[in-house]
Formats: C-alpha cells, sequence, structure tokens
C-alpha cells in the first residue's frame, strides 16, 4: 500500500484551556535564525543528489537526479518551501556526475516506464488515494502540472476513479490516505463536495478514548494512520491531520482542533520543548520529524508554538527543539545542515538523515506540504492535439449530501460539457457518475435527478475557479469540471 509515511517508526490561540508550563525564561527563535536554518537544511538536500544516502559518491550513487535517502522523493517539496526550485538542482559537475535535474527526474517518474506510470491505468487498483495525494504535492512542488503529467495521466482524474460515492471516500478511509489527498487540494483541485466528505470522515476518526495507557498518557484529542475511535493517537499524525482540517476552515475555536492542539501539548516534553517522554505506538521521543509535523499542524491552526503556552519550564519550545537538532559542525563538512533524527544521532545515519532533514526544513518554513513554484520555474505540460482522447475529473454534487466524482475520458478541445454529461452517463469510471442530464437552451438545468428550483440553480466550477453558468463550455486537457447545485 503506498501511504504517505514521511516518517521512520521504529522495532495557542484563544480559546483553548490548555495548562501552561511556567518557563524559566522565554527564549524565542528569531524570523532571521529560523530562515538561515531552513537555507542551510535546503542546501543539505541539494548537496546530496548524486551521493547515496550515507554521503558517498560512487558505487551505490544514482546520478538518474533524484534524491536519496527515505523520503528523498518528499524533499522536492521542503526545497521548494525554502525557494529552491527543483530545476535548479542539478549536480552536473564532478564527483557528483548527475545527468539530470531533480525536476526533471520527477518528471521521468510519471512518464511510460516511471515508477507511477501505471497512476493512468484506471482504475488504479494499485494506488490508495494518499498516494495521488503525495504525487500531487511532490509533483506539484518540483514545478509540474499534476493533472496534465501525460496526454492520459491526470493524477485527479485517476483519483476521482477511486471514489465510492456511499462511503464518502476513495476505499478503505484512512487519515493517511484520503487526509493527504485532501492536502494537495491546491494542485489536485479537489471539488468542494468531495473534500467535505473527507473532513467528516477525519472528524469521525479522533480518538476518544481517556484511559491511560502504561505510561499514563490519553489518546483522546489525537489521531492515528488508521481509522475509527478507539486505539491510541500519534504525534506526527495528529500534527497531520490538524492541519489538513485547519486548511478546510477549521480553527481553534472548533472543539476538534481545541483537543488535537490539546493532545499535542500533553505530549510536550519539558526539557526539550520536543515531544514525547518515552515511547509511543514505537515511535521514540523527542523524534524529529514527529515534531516537524507537530509543528506543521500547530502553525496551520494559528498556534503560537513559540508562545508562553508552549515554552517549558527549561525555556524551550517545539521551534527551538527542531534548531537545536540542525548538524553545525565547527567546520563544516557534509553533515552541515543536516537535522538529527534524535539528539543521538551521528552523522551519517543513512535511514534517518534525508527524513529528518526534509521533515523540519518544510516545517521551519513559511509552508506546510508545498510551496507555490514560479511561472518561469514550472515545466511547460506536454502539447495535445484537439481531438486527442483525455482523462477528465467530474464531479456531480446537489450540495445535500449526494456528491459524486469520476473519471470520464473524452477529445479534449471538441467536448461540449453536454457530450462530457452524456459519456460519464454510459462510460464513467466508477459509473453512475451521471444521468438524465438535462439541458434547457444551452444551459443545464437537471442531472442525477435533480432540477433547478426551489431558489437552487445548477453552477460549474472549472479547475477550482469561480461559478459559472453551466452551458456549452469547451472541455480541455487537464480540465476538471465540479458541478454544484447552489
Amino acid at each position: 500500500m503506498q501511504t504517505p509515511r514521511p516518517r521512520l517508526r521504529l522495532a495557542v490561540g484563544a480559546g483553548l484551556a490548555l495548562a501552561t508550563l511556567p518557563a524559566t525564561a522565554m527564549a524565542t527563535a528569531s524570523p532571521a535564525t529560523i530562515s538561515t536554518a531552513v537555507s542551510r537544511g535546503a542546501t543539505w538536500i541539494a548537496s546530496m543528489q548524486g551521493r547515496t544516502a550515507a554521503g558517498a559518491t560512487g558505487t551505490g550513487a544514482l546520478t538518474d537526479g533524484s534524491l536519496p535517502g527515505f523520503n528523498g522523493n518528499w524533499a522536492v517539496t521542503s526545497l521548494a518551501s525554502a525557494g529552491t526550485n527543483a530545476v535548479d538542482v542539478f549536480n552536473s559537475a564532478a564527483p557528483t556526475n548527475v545527468t539530470a535535474s531533480l525536476q526533471a527526474f520527477t518528471n521521468t517518474t510519471y512518464q511510460s516506464g516511471g515508477a507511477y506510470a501505471s497512476m493512468g491505468t484506471l482504475p488504479a487498483s494499485g494506488y490508495v488515494a494518499g498516494a495521488f495525494g503525495r504525487e500531487g504535492l511532490i509533483a506539484s512542488s518540483a514545478g509540474l502540472s499534476v493533472t496534465k503529467l501525460r496526454s492520459d495521466l491526470s493524477l485527479t482524474a485517476s483519483l476521482a476513479s477511486k471514489w465510492r460515492a456511499a462511503n464518502g471516500d476513495f476505499g478503505a478511509f484512512a487519515p493517511n490516505s484520503d487526509g493527504f489527498a485532501l492536502l494537495a487540494t491546491s494542485s489536485l483541485k479537489l471539488p468542494v463536495g468531495v473534500r467535505e466528505k473527507i473532513v467528516t470522515n477525519l472528524l469521525a476518526s479522533q480518538k476518544t478514548s481517556t484511559t491511560p495507557d502504561a505510561a499514563g498518557r490519553t489518546a483522546f484529542g489525537g489521531w492515528s494512520y488508521t481509522t475509527g475511535t478507539s486505539g491510541s493517537g500519534d504525534i506526527d499524525m495528529t500534527g497531520a491531520v490538524l492541519s489538513m482540517l485547519c486548511q478546510e476552515g477549521k480553527t481553534t475555536a472548533d472543539t476538534s482542533i481545541a483537543n488535537g492542539v490539546d493532545f499535542l501539548h500533553r505530549r510536550l516534553n519539558a526539557t526539550t520543548g520536543g515531544f514525547g517522554t518515552s515511547t509511543e505506538n514505537s515511535i521514540p521521543p523527542n523524534n524529529v520529524p514527529s515534531a516537524a509535523w507537530a509543528l506543521i499542524g500547530l502553525k496551520a491552526c494559528g498556534v503560537d508554538p513559540q508562545s508562553a503556552t508552549w515554552t517549558t519550564t527549561s525555556g524551550k519550545n517545539p521551534v527551538e527543539f527542531l534548531l537545536d537538532q540542525q548538524r553545525l559542525p565547527s567546520t563544516p563538512d557534509l553533515s552541515t545542515g543536516s537535522f538529527k533524527y534524535v539528539s543521538t544521532t551521528a552523522y551519517p545515519a543513512a535511514q534517518y538523515d534525508m527524513n529528518s532533514t526534509e521533515a523540519a526544513t518544510r516545517a521551519l518554513s513559511n509552508y506546510r506540504w508545498s510551496a507555490p513554484v514560479p511561472a518561469a520555474k514550472q515545466l511547460t505540460p506536454p502539447t495535445v492535439n484537439s481531438g486527442t482522447t483525455v482523462p477528465i475529473a467530474l464531479s456531480v454534487d446537489n450540495r445535500a449530501g449526494d456528491v459524486k466524482f469520476c473519471e470520464v475520458s473524452v477529445p479534449a478541445g471538441t467536448t461540449t460539457l453536454g457530450t462530457l454529461l452524456s459519456t460519464a452517463a454510459s462510460s464513467s469510471i466508477p459509473s453512475g457518475c451521471v444521468s438524465s442530464p438535462v439541458f434547457t437552451g444551452s444551459t443545464l438545468t437537471s442531472v442525477n435527478g435533480y432540477a433547478n428550483g426551489g431558489g437552487k440553480t445548477w453552477t460549474l466550477r472549472r479547475n477550482g475557479g469561480a461559478s459559472e453558468v453551466p452551458t456549452n463550455q469547451t472541455v480541455q486537457f487537464g480540465d476538471v469540471f465540479a458541478l454544484e447545485l447552489n
């Protein structure tokens, strides 16, 4: 199962009722200090291109433009957050002898023969929703258009092919799967009704147990990688879900968010400013990737991680904890700028260094899970001639709980909305997406048994844009069409 797992497991705001740890000194890191740490982290990540995960060149080092180590693929999002564009990461000189930029390498993973080429073979049964979310974040951070990766590959259309309307999910729901698709909304252009269904499922998966474990910890308010309210919560996944929900408009005024923030606060380490005091769910305390995810969640929800509430008795906070883990030897070497997994992790630690550094760099930046790429640094999508059959993502939402989402293959540039709907009625993936579309003149007035009336009319959002009257719009390569009865 290819789910996003950007860290390893080992064998506030107003209205929050959080207990503030009495701090002997408020030592907050300045924006300049944080910015410098982000820049150093990005420099280390880029320097690893053409090396092994342990930093060596030569035998075992890949020269295809990729980044080594666990979560090397995720590191492109961290570079983007630091303002380093994937197209500019190209260590072609000796001793690395890299043959392609990081952007070019990322693009090849979606082309014929690439690691994710089969994402275009529908209904993409070999992938869960989180895989499309992960690749949406990675590809967009590399400067690629995720709905135009190939003439026959739109990540959004492929994801839509997995939608289960009756369940409001893309398969067996899990925060680590559907939730990461939600995080990639800005690039996938997910329709609002689909996003609302994911939010509902996330809220239903918040842990409710108030029974302490052997270490005295309760799961209440947290989230884990699995669905359901029972079981224990994870520090990192709670941070991730907080960022998912606050992206969708939730705030610390919402009970679910307040409880999630409190879950993290209860795990704040009074000595280090990191998270955890003992191993929980097989994850060691005070590890950098977990702290990074927690920090991302706090910032996404408007919580100041350097406030008095998050400053410990030793004067530490989650930001300073991450800064303390960055390697800055007095004599610069290959380790400079990287982050330790835990405070005792020596360099090189091939299993951990990239994971820790990409997570910390992104968490300390001004972004969350991806960052915009300047137009001049984006890769031009493939040219598709008019009449070429392409995959289109289509949703039909009555705004009363009935949300359909599907892939429809139609000729680009010559297909109108009416033809798109009639084609979907007979051959969408999944089936049952569209029935009985009715046009009055050139305007759509009824579909799936829901007609204009009672102050509501069908509207169309194209690629996440503003609402417009659904008439005879022409379908283009890469389109995401969202019909809503508003």
